[in-house]
Order: structure tokens, then sequence, then C-alpha cells
């Protein structure tokens, strides 16, 4: 059963989760882009 859960869990948490890492991808690079100019 354990098994089971842990297989079925990621494919349904990991399609509408794919979407919103990449938001935070996407902030976690602008932050690093904004750092960078403020930093030169």
């Amino acid at each position: 059963m354990t098994r089971i859960m842990v297989n079925i869990k990621p494919e349904i948490i990991a399609r509408p989760l794919d979407k919103s890492l990449n938001i935070v991808v996407y902030f976690l690079i602008i932050i690093k882009v904004s750092a960078f100019a403020k930093a030169e």
C-alpha cells in the first residue's frame, strides 16, 4: 500500500507543481539577477 501511494502521489502532485515550481524558479532567477545588478 505504501509503495502504491508513493508511486501515485508524485505523479498527481508533480503536474500542478510543475507550473508553480517554474514560477518559483523564475522568481529566484529575477532575485539573483537584481542582486548581481545591485552589486555591480
